[in-house]
């Protein structure tokens, strides 16, 4: 997948959308937040937060995006808080 197609899938209308990206060894990545990812050219890094109120990251992993498989929206309504 190209870093182009993947943000078009997570802000098709300019805004942020929550998706769900599946990998090629079978890892599910749920990205409720737009903090919570960060686009690179060949990878994204994807944050976790223990807490939803403090944009403070536990961890981050980093998917190549030649291992993007799918990128499904986890909703059909965008949270308005975001």
């Amino acid at each position: 997948m190209r870093a182009e197609d993947l943000l078009e899938k997570v802000r098709p209308t300019g805004r942020f959308r929550p998706v769900r990206l599946h990998t090629t060894d079978g890892h599910a990545y749920d990205i409720h937040h737009p903090e919570g990812l960060l686009i690179e050219r060949r990878a994204v890094d994807i944050a976790y937060f223990p807490d939803p109120t403090r944009r403070i990251a536990h961890r981050v992993d980093r998917v190549s995006l030649l291992h993007i498989t799918r990128v499904e929206p986890l909703t059909d309504e965008i949270d308005e808080a975001i």
